[in-house]
């Protein structure tokens, strides 16, 4: 007859509570990420194109002012330095590169919800195997070393998707605010 390790079934009641809560939370992620950002990519569209206007607005007159008058040479007006404009440039740029990386973000995180629910799912049933195996409830030594290191692997694979979320909601949300620092008049 076989002794159940109460500490063992303690841990492992903890990683599976861990992992529902997980689960429940990844159900719902993908339905979330559409009801708060699908509107907020349009409006941060919107704004990253008034600024881009705004600032090749900004960026003619320093071009008519860095050429002067163009029918009469001033040699003044020719020496005058241009790295003004840059400015404007680098602005125009950022902006049209976050207008069009701003649609990729959202899908990719609208991505992550399924991808987690999947990886969640096989985590409950690795960890399932695996403290069978090491509560002392059953002696398949085969099927709680899998289940461990499926687990394991699981719980990385989930980590990284996790991260690659963050990473995407800061990049969603930096180019967000990037729309709205120059709509400030």
């Amino acid at each position: 007859m076989s002794t159940i390790d109460g500490g063992i079934v303690a841990l492992g009641a903890g990683f599976v509570v861990t992992t529902g809560g997980g689960i429940w939370k990844a159900a719902s992620l993908r339905s979330d990420v559409f009801k708060e950002y699908q509107s907020r990519v349009a409006l941060a569209q919107a704004a990253l194109d008034e600024r881009a206007a705004k600032e090749l607005r900004e960026l003619a007159i320093e071009v008519n002012r860095a050429l002067g008058d163009l029918d009469r040479f001033d040699p003044h007006q020719a020496l005058a330095d241009p790295s003004t404009l840059q400015a404007h440039v680098n602005v125009v740029n950022r902006a049209l590169t976050a207008r069009r990386k701003l649609p990729r973000y959202f899908r990719a995180m609208l991505r992550c919800g399924p991808s987690l629910l999947a990886l969640l799912s096989l985590l409950m049933v690795g960890v399932l195997l695996a403290f069978s195996y090491f509560t002392g409830w059953k002696r398949d030594r085969e099927v709680g070393y899998i289940g461990l290191w499926a687990s394991l692997i699981l719980v990385l694979a989930s980590v990284l998707v996790s991260a690659w979320y963050f990473a995407l909601l800061y990049r969603f949300t930096s180019a967000e605010v990037f729309s709205a620092e120059g709509n400030d008049d």
